[in-house]
């Protein structure tokens, strides 16, 4: 029970008590309740024990105060049947007749707080229920304090068994054979190494003199008589086992001590002679085998401490940096690097120590070999005691993947090659058609110049009068309809430009995704990248899908251009494929904190939930045979996440699909003289 609960039995400020009164008679009842009022408590009148029963069964009750003399229940029978209900309710009775029966009886069977006689004043009855609603309180406190006590006892119990559990545990698991003496030389305690050392069970050996063992560790000599220093530290000593077995022991014996400074016995530990040796052979073994695994890792290899000084190097980090390996101990790695370039190594040590996480970064030398450097933390009593730095050369596999993604380039271009070549032509259709037309304007307009040169001849020589002269002119005029001329040429030539334009920018945003290399890392608008690959891709849109574009504002982002276009083209491409007749595709740009989203949204047919986990992967497709290299995705999420990105796909079938690209504005891989 709570605090408060008990506040509210208790009738204390924070909550209110409640008292039940029952007497038949309702006079008397009406009476106990104006006695009452000045108590902080909540009273409750019943006309019957039946009905009093009731309510303590329904709700908490502090006080029963009840007549004995009622039809049906006695207010005896009452306050038993309310002592089997609520044990924790005070029950208080009073009657008419002072009765030594009756008293005995409440006494011993309902076990009664008070036994008031009628008649009894306001006071009185106050007086009994103040200090019954009193006792009650301190009946709960006390109950609570009981409780709290035993289960703060039953806590501690479990620790202290546990705590034993664990330290029986602990010296169960040395290698070294451990026994606890008292100050009568009495062994109390054996691990299990002890035990298989000297041959014996538990119960044998456990309230045994120590020295019985044939161990220098009697009271007389031992350290828990003596005081002081250990008595025996690291000495041989020999002693038979109960199979006659002679072994040769190191034998340790050291001072145990009580919290309050008293000598309480001694610890003594030791091990087998020949296991000590055994394990140093082992030990040695070990580590000229770790030395030579360490040298027959073919990348190079080093361990530098905190500030810098090379502690351990392979064979090929020696050939590495063309020096000796003797040469090579205890120098600055920065000093060592020259033949391949210092590059991100100093902050790549300086961020693990600072950290105490791995990290990596690219590397180019100046020979043009690229090597991918991971740092890795070497931990020693919690702490990064030194780092390991391995440099891997992953020139042929760049170049391989280099070419990868190049050749998913071009198939991709490849497969809209007859859209483009259709985007192409359309513009040349019409401006070949319009350059038809600028002929034959040109023809009729050489025919009227002619003609008024005719006219201007003849009325230069007097042949034919001005008047004469212009309207010849005038029907010359309109008979080539030169006003509807002139102006259609301006139409003409604008469409033409239009078509050149359109031209142009598809020549030129095909040839910037097709531009065989990588590129250096630049700042680009993400926007303006995702328009050039709408345009190339239109084709593929245009008769059955719908483009939204909804851009947000979006800073630079910091990447290599071409790489991200064929990451767009893919991620587009596919939308439009995955509709089947007419569909929405959305292309939705979006900038959240350093970080910038791109997200196409297709309604098409969906991706089944148990295709989902390998949409990624290498030569899937969800697309039937002859119509995808499986790649693409693959490739895209590469980019992705060689710019420190991710991609994610969320779809339902029927509904359609979902791919968003998050990019960091600057990426983590971007060289430091790019960022």
């Amino acid at each position: 029970m709570t605090t408060a609960e008990v506040l509210r039995l208790a009738g204390e400020p924070g909550g209110r008590g409640t008292v039940v009164l029952v007497d038949d008679e309702t006079a008397i009842l009406r009476i106990c309740e104006q006695y009452l009022e000045p108590v902080e408590c909540d009273v409750i009148a019943c006309s019957s024990g039946e009905k009093a029963l009731e309510v303590v069964t329904a709700r908490p009750v502090d006080v029963v105060v009840s007549d004995h003399a009622m039809p049906g229940m006695t207010g005896i029978e009452l306050l038993e049947r309310v002592m089997e209900v609520s044990p924790g309710t005070v029950r208080v009775l009073y009657t008419g007749v002072l009765d030594t029966r009756i008293a005995e009886n409440a006494l011993n069977r309902a076990e009664v707080f008070r036994f008031l006689v009628k008649p009894f004043d306001a006071k009185a009855l106050r007086n009994v229920v103040t200090q019954a609603m009193a006792y009650r309180r301190m009946a709960e406190e006390n109950r609570c304090f009981r409780e709290e006590m035993e289960t703060l006892v039953q806590a501690q119990s479990r620790e202290i068994a546990e705590a034993n559990a664990f330290l029986e545990s602990l010296l169960d698991t040395l290698p070294a054979g451990v026994l606890s003496v008292d100050l009568e030389g009495r062994i109390t305690r054996a691990n299990r190494a002890a035990l298989r050392a000297l041959g014996h069970d538990l119960g044998d050996l456990i309230g045994r003199q120590v020295h019985e063992l044939g161990v220098p560790c009697r009271p007389e000599e031992c350290v828990a008589s003596a005081g002081g220093g250990p008595t025996y530290h690291n000495h041989e000593v020999e002693v038979t086992n109960r199979w006659g077995l002679r072994r040769v022991l190191l034998w340790s014996c050291e001072q145990v001590w009580t919290k309050d400074g008293q000598r309480a016995g001694c610890a003594s530990s030791f091990i087998y002679v020949s296991e000590k040796r055994e394990l140093e052979t082992a030990v040695f073994n070990a580590k000229q085998e770790i030395e030579a695994v360490f040298d027959s890792i073919t990348d190079p290899t080093v361990v530098v401490d905190a500030e810098g000084r090379v502690m351990r190097a392979n064979r090929a980090f020696s050939h590495l940096v063309r020096k000796p390996f003797q040469d090579v101990l205890g120098q600055g790695l920065p000093d060592l690097l020259g033949p391949v370039g210092v590059g991100p190594v100093p902050g790549l040590v300086r961020d693990l120590f600072a950290e105490a996480t791995p990290a990596q970064a690219e590397h180019r030398s100046p020979s043009g070999t690229v090597y991918t450097v991971r740092a890795f933390p070497m931990f020693k009593r919690g702490r990064v005691e030194a780092a390991v730095i391995r440099y891997q050369d992953v020139t042929a596999e760049r170049e391989l993947k280099y070419r990868l993604i190049q050749s998913e380039k071009m198939a991709s271009v490849g497969q809209l090659a007859a859209g483009i070549a259709h985007e192409i032509n359309n513009p040349v259709g019409f401006i070949s058609s319009n350059l038809n037309r600028l002929a034959e304007y040109s023809e009729e307009l050489q025919r009227v110049c002619r003609r008024w040169t005719e006219i201007a001849e003849e009325v230069a020589a007097g042949r034919m009068p001005p008047g004469e002269a212009w309207e010849t002119f005038r029907q010359a005029r309109m008979q080539a309809d030169l006003e509807y001329v002139l102006g259609d040429i301006q139409d003409i030539v604008a469409e033409c430009r239009e078509g050149t334009e359109r031209i142009r920018n598809i020549v030129t945003d095909l040839k910037t995704f097709s531009h065989p290399g990588d590129g250096d890392f630049q700042y680009t608008d993400i926007n303006a990248s995702l328009e050039s690959t709408l345009n190339i891709a239109r084709n593929e849109l245009k008769y059955h899908c719908e483009v939204v574009r909804d851009f947000g504002e979006l800073p630079a982002v910091l990447c290599r251009p071409q790489r991200l276009n064929q990451v767009f083209l893919n991620l587009i491409v596919n939308a439009a494929q995955a509709i089947p007749k007419s569909g929405t595709v959305t292309v939705r740009t979006r900038a959240e904190g350093d970080r910038v989203t791109v997200e196409v949204t297709d309604t098409g047919t969906g991706i089944p939930e148990e295709k989902l986990l390998r949409i990624f992967d290498p030569f899937f497709t969800t697309k039937p045979a002859g119509e995808g290299t499986g790649l693409g995705l693959h490739l895209a999420a590469t980019i992705v996440r060689d710019h420190g990105g991710e991609i994610q796909v969320e779809s339902r079938v029927g509904e359609g699909s979902t791919f968003r690209v998050v990019l960091p504005v600057v990426p983590p891989g971007a060289p430091e003289g790019q960022k």
